[in-house]
């Protein structure tokens, strides 16, 4: 599991993305320009309003590492965003280049606490009539406090009105251009963080520890892409997350609908194992 826990991390690091239609010809460029905004405040307060009047997102993700031993990611989950959360789930799917898809992992994050449920291929090593456990903070696991972090991180971050303007003065727009995507005209943003700034500027404990560990890593600032539309959705976004300056897991995470119903249960209690 511990193998597996980088390359998830870098999943759950990254923060949102989507796609567009696939239309036969080139939409001439639009009469009116869209909205462009010169900060990350600005840029962050315009998606995180719009994603609250949608409501929900369905997305995909898909990532290769290029370490010694590469490896594929695809997963696909929905999200549901609410005033003071986001409620997501996710199912992954690992495995070498060139190998068959892996075992299915599915993470669950609610209000109330952050689940994770194993393959079926390791039911043996769960309790009788037990899938799930529960993500905590305890300090005894290295890989069980990676996750925890990086799923507060995302539960902190996926809300887009809480995630780069939250940290303001370590994150900056290095530029934007409006642009085709899908044939769809949108604009694509390159946003910097600086991971020390960020870390110092984070009000969460669990962020800032996620921050200050990619620092202790060696990892350079951290450089994201995304695409938003007329109506400030988030289209698509493409993130390079280096591990200790190793491997970089590459990852672009696509939208596939705005307002579509999503359900985002918890795990049936009878099926977590007690902490």
């Amino acid at each position: 599991m511990r193998r597996l826990v980088p390359f998830v991390l870098a999943l759950l690091v990254a923060v949102i993305a989507g796609c567009g239609s696939h239309d036969d010809y080139a939409p001439p460029a639009p009469a009116v320009p869209l909205p462009r905004y010169g900060t990350a405040a600005a840029l962050t307060k315009a998606t995180g309003d719009k994603h609250l009047l949608d409501q929900t997102v369905r997305f995909r993700v898909t990532g290769v590492s290029n370490g010694d031993t590469p490896q594929n990611l695809a997963g696909e989950g929905s999200m549901r965003f609410q005033p003071n959360a986001v409620l997501m789930r996710v199912g992954l799917h690992l495995q070498r280049v060139g190998a068959p898809p892996g075992p299915e992992f599915t993470l669950v994050t609610l209000p109330e606490g952050i689940y994770l449920k194993l393959p079926d291929q390791a039911a043996s090593m769960m309790p009788p009539g037990k899938s799930w456990f529960r993500i905590v903070n305890n300090g005894t696991s290295p890989a069980m406090t990676a996750f925890y972090q990086a799923a507060q991180s995302l539960r902190q971050n996926a809300d887009p009105s809480q995630g780069f303007s939250q940290l303001g003065g370590a994150t900056s727009i290095a530029d934007s251009d409006q642009e085709l995507l899908d044939n769809i005209w949108a604009v694509r943003y390159e946003i910097n963080m600086d991971f020390t700034k960020a870390a110092t500027l984070s009000p969460d404990p669990a962020m800032q520890g996620a921050l200050l560990h990619l620092v202790q890593l060696g990892a350079p600032p951290d450089n994201t892409t995304l695409w938003l539309d007329r109506q400030n959705r988030v289209l698509r976004r493409s993130f390079a997350a280096p591990n200790g300056g190793i491997t970089t897991y590459t990852l672009t995470m696509r939208f596939l609908g705005w307002s579509d119903p999503v359900q985002v249960d918890p795990p049936p209690r009878e099926q977590v194992v007690s902490n």
